[in-house]
C-alpha cells in the first residue's frame, strides 16, 4: 500500500471520525461486545485509581525519560491499568473505546452531593497555589457550578480525582497563559500567532462531525517537527484552547459522552518530537473533559516504542482506553 507522500506534515483529514473506532490495531481486532456491554452504561465506582507517580507534577516539570519503555514494560502498563479497574469500570473502558453510548447520573441530589465532596477534597489539598490565586481573582468563576461539574464528569464523579484535575487545571493554565487569563474563558484573541498556526495547519484540530456515539473527535500531531517555528508551548496552548472551547460550547450530554483523541505520529522514530508527545499526553490530566478513548496512529514499525512512551505518560484510567493503530495514514483512518 502506498505511504502518504509527506510524512512529517499533517494531511487534510476528511474521513468520518467514526472509522477510527474500527481501524486496524496492532493490539488485535476490536473485541466483540457482550449484550450487557452493548447497553448504555456508565460506571460510577467510588474507588479512585492508585496514586499516579508525578500526578501532582507541573507541566513545566513533565520531562520524558531518556529511553522509551520496552515492549515488556508497555505490556505491564496495560495489564496494570486493567487490573486496577473494577469489572464495571473495565466494561465502561471497552464501551468507550468502541463508541458505545454512555449514560451518567442526572439526579440533582446525587450531583449536589458530589459537588460538595469535590469542594471538600479541594479544601483538603495542600498544593493549590494557582487555584487559590484564581479564587482571589474571581470567586464567581471558580465556584461556578457548570465549571466544577465539568471536572466531575471528566473523572466519573470521583471527587478526589476531580479535585486533583481542577487544581492541575489552574496550575497548567497559569503556566501556559499567565495570570491575566487565569479566570478567563479563552478566545482566539488570547492566542499568539504560532498557537493559531497550530490550528490552521492541523497540528491540533477538531474533525468535522461526530462519531457514531455522538462524541467530538480531536486529532493532533504532537511529534511533528515540520514547522520549526512551532514550539512545544504553541502545541500545548492550541490543544488547551481547543479542548476547553469544546467543553464550554458542547451540551452537558456531550460532555458526559466525552471526547475521542486521535494522535498521529507518522514518520521514522528519530524524527519524533518526544518532548511534545510527553507533555501533550501529560496535560490531558488537567483538562476539564472526559477523554473517552485515545487512538495512537503510526506508520513506522520502529516507532512502536514512541507509542509506548505516550502510554507511559498517561494516568492508569486513560491507559485502559489507549489503542495503537499501525499502517499508512490512509489505512489507519
Amino acid at each position: 500500500m502506498q505511504q502518504h507522500g509527506n510524512r512529517g506534515s499533517p494531511p487534510p483529514l476528511t474521513l468520518p471520525p467514526a472509522s477510527i473506532a474500527t481501524a486496524s490495531s496492532n493490539n488485535g481486532p476490536p473485541a466483540s461486545l457482550s449484550p450487557q456491554q452493548q447497553q448504555p452504561a456508565f460506571a460510577f465506582v467510588d474507588t479512585s485509581s492508585p496514586a499516579i507517580p508525578g500526578s501532582q507534577m507541573s507541566i513545566q516539570e513533565a520531562v520524558p525519560p531518556s529511553a522509551d519503555p520496552t515492549p515488556q514494560e508497555a505490556d505491564a502498563l496495560r495489564a496494570g491499568a486493567l487490573q486496577g479497574l473494577s469489572s464495571e469500570e473495565r466494561d465502561q473502558a471497552l464501551a468507550d473505546v468502541h463508541g458505545v453510548s454512555s449514560t451518567a447520573p442526572t439526579d440533582n441530589e446525587f450531583i449536589a452531593n458530589r459537588l460538595s465532596q469535590l469542594d471538600q477534597a479541594i479544601s483538603d489539598s495542600r498544593s493549590k497555589a494557582a487555584y487559590l490565586r484564581a479564587k482571589v481573582q474571581s470567586p464567581v468563576y471558580v465556584s461556578n457550578r457548570v465549571f466544577r461539574l465539568q471536572f466531575l464528569l471528566a473523572d466519573s464523579f470521583v471527587a478526589q480525582a476531580a479535585s486533583e484535575r481542577l487544581v492541575s487545571y489552574f496550575e497548567s493554565k497559569l503556566v501556559l497563559f499567565g495570570p491575566d487569563k487565569l479566570t478567563k474563558d479563552l478566545t482566539l484573541e488570547d492566542l499568539e500567532a504560532e498557537d493559531i498556526k497550530c490550528l490552521e495547519h492541523g497540528v491540533v484540530q477538531r474533525l468535522v462531525g461526530k462519531d457514531h456515539a455522538g462524541r467530538v473527535v480531536v486529532s493532533c500531531w504532537p511529534t511533528t517537527r515540520q514547522e520549526p517555528t512551532i514550539t512545544i508551548q504553541n502545541k500545548l496552548k492550541a490543544l488547551w484552547y481547543l479542548i476547553n472551547t469544546i467543553a464550554n460550547e458542547e451540551s452537558e450530554d456531550a460532555q458526559r459522552n466525552g471526547v475521542v483523541l486521535v494522535v498521529f505520529s507518522m514518520g521514522i522514530k528519530s524524527q519524533a518530537d518526544r518532548d511534545s508527545l510527553w507533555k501533550v499526553m501529560f496535560i490531558l490530566r488537567s483538562l476539564p473533559t472526559r477523554v473517552a478513548s485515545i487512538h495512537y496512529c503510526y506508520d513506522d514499525p520502529g516507532a512502536r516504542s514512541v507509542a509506548d512512551l505516550a502510554l507511559l505518560a498517561l494516568d492508569p484510567k486513560s491507559r485502559a482506553r489507549f489503542r495503537t493503530h499501525y499502517g499508512p495514514h490512509d489505512d489507519v483512518v
